[in-house]
């Protein structure tokens, strides 16, 4: 059969039906992928936005934590320090007028950002102290910040030295125990350090810092 021959329709059949493209299998996948993926992007954009408002809500929280803690002058009696306590810079702890135990910074003044040194001097022979436990701690009054002025030391004839030391209102020589510390306090103002013996506490005194500028 030539060409001529053919009948009309003959030439129908090459044509698409209804106008459109060929259905094919590559087609029929190419299309369901794209149906899945909508849905699947659209998971993803919802688990990464879940993501950052939960690190937003953390950052949130983290800061409101941050400013409570560093209010100034607001924390203080939370760390440590009792309500009725006296900021009056004294440096000597004494029970019924008796002095248990002194500080001696190095220098005239203390400076903030300076390092000074400190002598602290507690009223008992070396041998009452051996093998005990002392701590300092550091309050700042404005700030509430927290230093540990001495952490925790054993009180032995390597950390410690004895002195004796005369004493006007005793009438003579006292014996004390005597260890340092850095002291390098980083404010000005007023500083209250607190000491503890085995864990309990065993007074306090205040100094004043003064501005380093």
């Amino acid at each position: 059969m030539n060409k001529d021959s053919k009948p009309s329709w003959y030439d129908e059949l090459s044509k698409q039906p209804f106008g459109r493209p060929q259905w094919s299998i590559e087609q029929q996948g190419s299309d369901l992928l794209r149906s899945f993926s909508h849905p699947i992007r659209t998971g993803r954009k919802i688990r990464r936005l879940s993501i950052q408002l939960a690190s937003l809500t953390l950052l949130t929280s983290l800061i409101i934590v941050i400013v409570v803690l560093t209010r100034p002058g607001e924390n203080t009696n939370n760390i440590g320090i009792r309500e009725d306590q006296s900021w009056n810079a004294h440096n000597d702890y004494s029970i019924n007028g008796v002095v248990q135990w002194e500080v001696f910074p190095g220098g005239d003044h203390l400076i903030a950002g300076k390092p000074a040194g400190a002598r602290w001097l507690i009223n008992k022979p070396i041998a009452e102290l051996l093998d005990h436990k002392v701590k300092i701690v550091a309050y700042h009054q404005d700030t509430g910040m927290v230093l540990e002025e001495l952490p925790e030391m054993i009180i032995t004839e390597h950390t410690a030295i004895e002195i004796n030391r005369l004493v006007v209102s005793v009438g003579g020589a006292v014996t004390k125990t005597q260890f340092v510390s850095e002291m390098a306090m980083p404010l000005a103002g007023k500083w209250l350090f607190q000491m503890e013996l085995d864990g309990a506490p065993f007074g306090e005194v205040v100094l004043n810092v003064q501005d380093g500028e």
